[in-house]
This record gives C-alpha cells, sequence and structure tokens, in this order.
C-alpha cells in the first residue's frame, strides 16, 4: 500500500478510473490504496463519480473496517475475531499484542480487531500488513513487524 500526499487532482482521476455502475467500493479501495487512507475531499469526488450522495459515501467508509479516514502510523495489524479463532485464542493474542505494543514504543503497529477471515482452520488469524498469519502468536507477528519496518 503506497501512502503518497493527497492530490485531488490525481484523486479524481483514480476514481473517474474506477467507474463501475453502482460499485463505489471500489474507488474507494483504490484511493486508500494510493494514498493509505480515504481522504475527507475523496467523499465529494465518489459521490460525483456515482451519481450518489455524500452521505451515501461516508456509510460505505464507516461500514467497512477496512476503509479509514485517517492515515494510521506504523504497520496495520489485524486479529480475526470470528468465532473459531476466539476459541483457539483470538481475545488472549490481542491482549497480548496490546501488551507487547506498550513495551516496544519503536516497533510502529496500530491494532485493530476484525470479523472472520475465512482461515478458521488455522486460527487465530492475524494480518500484518498485507501478510494473512494462520496459528498467529505475539513471536511471528512481531518478526513481521520487525521486518516491515527495516
Amino acid at each position: 500500500m503506497s501512502t503518497r500526499q493527497w492530490e485531488p487532482i490525481e484523486a479524481n482521476a483514480l476514481v473517474v478510473s474506477c467507474v463501475i455502475p453502482g460499485n463505489p467500493l471500489v474507488a474507494l479501495q483504490s484511493l486508500q490504496s494510493q494514498y493509505g487512507f480515504v481522504h475527507p475531499e475523496a467523499f465529494d469526488l465518489v459521490a460525483q463519480a456515482f451519481n450518489i450522495s455524500r452521505a451515501e459515501v461516508f456509510g460505505i467508509v464507516t461500514y467497512y473496517s477496512d476503509l479509514r479516514t485517517e492515515l494510521i502510523n506504523g504497520t496495520q495489524v489485524r486479529v480475526c475475531m470470528g468465532e473459531a479463532c476466539q476459541a483457539v485464542g483470538a481475545r488472549a493474542l490481542a491482549g497480548e499484542l496490546e501488551h507487547f505494543e506498550s513495551n516496544h514504543s519503536e516497533t510502529q503497529m496500530h491494532v485493530s480487531e476484525v470479523f472472520c477471515m475465512g482461515n478458521c482452520a488455522l486460527g487465530p488469524t492475524a494480518v500484518v500488513g498485507a501478510t494473512l498469519v494462520g496459528l498467529a502468536n505475539v513471536d511471528a507477528i512481531a518478526a513481521l513487524l520487525h521486518e516491515a519496518q527495516s
């Protein structure tokens, strides 16, 4: 994922290139991929390109946990909280990651919980950046964080 400086003209061209009737989600995902987040000014661009209201765009952005309106600091770590992952320790893993984060300030990460990632047989599951981690534990996640930040 790129994190480039917000450029309204470039963003508009990106949105227009993603116009698939009835699917503004593709444009929002493209914007986030390009800039690391969906800039609030992009709401109007998407609304105009797809002939929907700004409120509808806001609803889409706030509904999907993968979309965000602010640039995150560090590597994103998403922990699955589906029932299968919870049954094999996902809640404990999330707690351990919070503890790890508080004791390792040099490791920049943003931990969030998400619902089922579809990797139930290998739970608990996490995604570090764009890397899916089955049978996730703090050591495996810390190694990927170190790799991503070096």
